[in-house]
């Protein structure tokens, strides 16, 4: 989970003796002697058939030790009752002088049968004085008829479902799409996590055969996954992932995406099998066959001001890189950090109900805007709304930046205002001591105000001291390494403090955690703090590691209010 790639280079190395004992004893005593026709199965024989296309019939296939002469073999089929009138199984096995090989016919009835079901036909050679007690006389046989899956083509898979606990990269992989004829709006793709995903481990691959991935897209605009298992794992000892749908998404000219924290991912054996926030990035994306990709992606960043020919007035200036598929830009500038939820001044602005000023792209791929209205010092939020040539509004890729204008000859910009410590987990809550004992517990508390964003980083302080040697700086291992937490920052800014813990740690050792905070006024700073777990031993480890923050009040603690899971590497 989440492997903090800078900080934790361990190495695991397993051994294994190989014990044999050897005997002297020649004493042996042969087995009988095969007598008669000696049938069998063959070792080899297949136990799995697919019957596809316009299969009416197979053929098992039977062999004999004795060749002499022609010998008809009787054979037991056993069958489930609810399906056995599909199925016509030959009595006998014939074998002509000299043959050594012969087959049971299995004909079946397509008509009697479902699609996406499998039937067992148990077949017996039923003449011991006939079969060898060298071969095998029994054959348990599976057969399946697939869905009615056709290939519409290949689809563009980008991946962002596993990131949510794992240090992966968001891949894009091509993989086959079907349509299922006996169930309308579902498409499937084939083998997206058991095949195509390169981080899967054939070792860690739960599904035999082809894997397909459902996708409901009967609603263009209610496009959803259901709960499904991946049939893989990154790590057995987790289970099986599964994924399935929050939040609708949109099928928009053959591209299917879905909103920020739209999907949920999680694993049969880890946190009771409970599911997380996923599409965290908003990266994750199906390009259909014959999809018609566009960009009309946005980047912003505040650039400084501008003064008029008065001296005494100011204009902010923005940075603004853009796809190229963008036509023109609109954007209005508001009062106040309107960062964490803007949806209703982009909706003005595509709509019209909010006034925005419109800027043309140079066609550079990068444009300066400066404001034609001129601002007093504070802070405030730029919304950005990309627009294609026709001028249609292209909501979802719009964008917000946030920043502190201080204007001409304004006062100092404020520092950012952030402390961090290390608490014992029974000094806060020692109602739940027991679940959470401080030999295996780390706890952290920050203060602070006016934050706009943090960012934290947990590790063994022998690890930041070792790469510390090595010439690495805070600021270099939290911004290669940690996560980002939104909902401490608002919890910060509400309450004046935060927390997290982690937990299942081992018992005397010493952790550090390193937080690197923003204020409103772009002001940055990095503070951490260390503390031991303590010298008992650990409680048995539960196989769950927590990070608890997000409370409706700093003293108070609640199971409901967890957030997200982690295991230090």
């Amino acid at each position: 989970m989440k492997n903090l790639k800078y900080l934790f280079l361990t190495a695991l190395v397993a051994t294994a003796g190989l014990f044999t004992a050897c005997s002297s004893d020649d004493d042996f005593t042969p087995g009988p002697e095969a007598e008669g026709v000696q049938v069998y199965f063959p070792s080899e024989a297949p136990t799995a058939y697919t019957i596809t296309g316009d299969m009416a019939s197979i053929e098992v296939e039977v062999m004999r030790a004795a060749t002499d002469e022609a010998a008809e073999v009787p054979v037991r089929a056993t069958i489930d009752a609810d399906y056995a009138a599909a199925f016509t199984v030959a009595d006998y096995v014939l074998f002509e002088a000299g043959e050594s090989k012969s087959k049971i016919d299995i004909a079946f009835d397509r008509t009697k049968l479902t699609e996406g079901s499998s039937y067992n036909i148990a077949l017996v050679l039923d003449d011991e004085t006939m079969t060898t007690p060298y071969g095998a006389a029994s054959l348990n046989l599976t057969l399946t008829i697939p869905e009615p899956y056709v290939l519409l083509g290949t689809a563009l898979y980008r991946e962002d479902v596993i990131t949510t606990l794992f240090d992966v990269d968001n891949v894009e992989m091509e993989v086959e799409v079907y349509e299922n004829t006996n169930r309308p709006g579902y498409i499937f793709l084939k083998n997206v996590y058991t095949k195509a995903y390169p981080y899967t481990n054939p070792k860690n691959i739960y599904a035999e055969g082809d894997h397909y991935l459902a996708v409901n897209i009967a609603d263009p605009n209610e496009v959803f996954i259901p709960k499904q298992t991946l049939g893989m794992t990154l790590n057995r000892k987790f289970g099986e992932f599964f994924m399935g749908t929050i939040e609708p998404g949109t099928l928009v000219n053959g591209v299917i995406t879905f909103p920020v924290k739209g999907l949920a991912f999680g694993m049969l054996l880890y946190d009771d099998g409970g599911a997380y926030d996923a599409n965290l990035g908003g990266l994750f994306r199906i390009c259909l066959p014959g999809a018609v990709l566009t960009d009309f992606s946005l980047e912003a960043a505040y650039d400084g001001f501008r003064v008029g020919p008065d001296n005494t007035t100011a204009y902010p200036a923005l940075r603004v890189a853009y796809g190229e598929d963008v036509a023109a830009v609109k954007y209005v500038i508001v009062e106040g950090d309107i960062t964490a939820d803007y949806a209703a001044a982009v909706a003005g602005i595509a709509d019209g109900s909010v006034e925005s000023t419109e800027v043309k792209v140079s066609g550079k791929g990068e444009m300066e805007i400066i404001s034609e209205q001129a601002f007093e010092a504070g802070v405030y939020t730029a919304v950005i709304v990309p627009t294609d040539a026709a001028g249609a509004a292209q909501a979802a890729d719009a964008v917000a930046v946030s920043f502190y204008f201080s204007g001409v000859g304004a006062a100092e910009v404020p520092e950012c205002d952030i402390q961090v410590m290390a608490v014992p987990f029974s000094a806060l809550f020692p109602q739940y001591s027991e679940a959470y004992p401080d030999s295996s517990t780390f706890l952290w508390v920050a203060q602070g105000s006016e934050i706009k964003a943090m960012k934290s980083l947990v590790a063994p302080t022998s690890e930041f001291d070792r790469l510390a040697a090595l010439g690495a700086t805070l600021d270099e291992l939290i911004e290669g390494n940690g996560e980002d937490l939104p909902e401490n920052v608002a919890e910060i800014n509400e309450e004046g403090l935060t927390f997290a813990f982690y937990t299942n740690l081992p018992a005397a050792t010493s952790f550090t955690v390193a937080i690197k905070a923003e204020n409103i006024y772009g002001k940055t700073a990095i503070v951490s703090a260390s503390g031991s777990t303590a010298a008992a031993a650990a409680a048995a480890a539960s196989a769950k590691l927590s990070w608890q923050n997000r409370v409706p009040s700093f003293l108070s603690f609640s199971k409901a209010h967890e957030r997200r899971c982690y295991i230090l590497r």
